[in-house]
């Protein structure tokens, strides 16, 4: 009877524990992509990638001190691959390790990576050091030199560190296997895996600076890479727009582009592929209205050309848009029809002719709070204009808040209190400056005007911008021409004897 007893007791206590294991079971995680496991995987016994690419991770952990993890996958000669280490744990990148790597002595942390080409019992490339960005801790790029397999071997730098982590193969763009992410366009933290862009205004794309999760060991701030196809002897610029607030918070201290600063916003640098070498950098800010940075340049080779975006400080995110956009005159130039934009810088410059006579309503746009920005809107135009004649640029209808306030500052060699707009026109033939006005010289229903002879037949560019920056509003622009607008002649009455 007792031991019936007993029995019972122990049946229903057995019943109520898994009853409370049950309950407070954690939810299972659900994963955006497929994961492979690496159970007992090492470098004599890889664990065997039967796919590879963005959505094929693996996740995978250092599970006892001095693990060392195998992975293999099949390469195609010529092909070139990205291994990126990410999400590791931070229990990885605790402390500092003494020892030999990579060809040399000093203190290592996080993960090594390295990679062996099986066929030819080798070691194709090395990475002893974290050089990731955002959640990438550790990456390699190598191109293969044979088909056929290729081993990858993981360790972590400290003995005795152990956690978890992910790793996956990407291939190069524009090689079999190579995809993006259509709403974020990662992974491109590499310049192998630059995701592709169109020209054009109406081709812009918002991406964002993805936070660094503390739950990981991480290297730097994110970087996103991006490329074009250019056109040899053309020109493009790239804009940085609805920079988010969030992106120019604080500044760094470091060395950009040949200089020791502080800096602040986000960077932009372009590179040709076709040489393999840097074609522009901008490490400061340089756009106007709700464009933060500009980067401006002239394609010298036909081929693909590649973008770089960071931010300056490597703890900030959030989200920017960009747009490569073709310089006025040239395949795929283009505007909206209603506010002329973008026509931030003088490749972008929206073309007019000089016979207009009511000429056209443009504003200056207000910058939005929400985002990131340097100064007040510039708006860019360019007329074909012809040598020795003379040519009257006039602003009229001012309206929003233009010409409320004043701002000291320089302009045209000389500091003092300005208000309004400020009109100037340059010759694009020869470089040089034609005329400028820093002050309104109202007559009428004219606010300000500008006249200039032309030195020679082609492109003249008038750029207009308010000084107080943040001042906006609509304003009327048209140019006149002494001999080709009849509005602008000057008739005599006929004489009679």
């Amino acid at each position: 009877m007792v031991l019936n007893r007993i029995a019972r007791l122990l049946t229903w206590l057995v019943a109520l524990s898994l009853l409370l294991v049950t309950a407070f079971t954690p939810p299972q995680v659900v994963r955006a992509e497929p994961l492979q496991e690496n159970p007992d995987s090492s470098f004599a016994t890889p664990l065997v990638l039967t796919t590879i690419g963005k959505d094929s991770p693996v996740q995978a952990s250092i599970g006892t001190p001095g693990d060392e993890d195998g992975f293999q996958f099949v390469a195609t000669l010529g092909n070139t691959y990205v291994v990126e280490l990410s999400t590791v744990n931070a229990n990885l990148g605790q402390g500092n390790h003494l020892h030999y790597c990579g060809g040399s002595n000093g203190y290592y942390r996080g993960l090594a990576l390295a990679v062996h080409n099986t066929e030819t019992n080798s070691q194709v490339a090395l990475q002893c050091s974290p050089n990731g960005n955002g959640d990438v801790l550790t990456s390699i790029t190598f191109r293969a030199t044979s088909d056929g397999a290729y081993k990858l071997k993981v360790y972590a730098q400290v003995p005795t560190a152990i956690g978890t982590y992910n790793l996956r193969v990407l291939p190069k763009y524009g090689e079999a296997g190579a995809a993006w992410d259509a709403q974020t366009y990662e992974p491109n933290n590499s310049e192998a895996n630059a995701y592709a862009l169109s020209l054009g205004h109406g081709q812009a794309i918002t991406a964002a600076i993805e936070p660094r999760d503390s739950l990981y060991t991480t290297n730097s701030g994110d970087d996103d890479w991006y490329r074009f196809e250019a056109i040899a002897g053309r020109t493009y610029v790239v804009e940085l727009f609805n920079v988010s607030a969030n992106l120019g918070l604080g500044t760094a201290l470091y060395y950009c582009n040949g200089a020791n600063g502080y800096y602040r916003g986000m960077a932009l640098f372009a590179f040709d592929t076709t040489t393999n070498t840097p074609v522009a950098r901008q490490c400061l800010l340089g756009g106007s209205g709700n464009v933060l940075t500009t980067l401006s340049f002239k394609a010298t080779s036909t081929g693909t050309y590649t973008l770089l975006v960071y931010g300056h400080v490597p703890t900030e995110a959030g989200t920017y848009s960009l747009r490569v956009l073709p310089k006025y005159g040239e395949a795929g130039a283009s505007w909206d029809a209603t506010t002329f934009e973008p026509n931030n810088s003088e490749p972008n410059a929206y073309p007019l002719t000089p016979t207009q006579t009511r000429g056209i309503t443009a504003v200056f746009e207000p910058r939005d709070s929400l985002y990131f920005t340097q100064s007040g809107d510039n708006d860019w135009y360019t007329f074909q204009a012809k040598a020795t004649e003379t040519y009257t640029v006039e602003v009229t209808d001012i309206g929003g808040n233009l010409g409320q306030g004043m701002r000291l500052y320089y302009c045209d060699g000389a500091n003092g209190n300005y208000r309004g707009i400020r009109l100037a026109a340059f010759d694009t033939t020869y470089g040089t400056k034609l005329a400028s006005r820093c002050e309104p010289n109202s007559s009428g229903n004219v606010y300000a005007s500008l006249s200039f002879k032309a030195l020679a037949d082609g492109p003249v560019t008038l750029l207009a911008y308010p000084h107080v920056p943040g001042e906006s509003g609509s304003y009327r622009l048209r140019i006149l021409s002494n001999i080709a607008d009849p509005g602008n002649q000057v008739f005599l009455p006929m004489l009679q004897k």
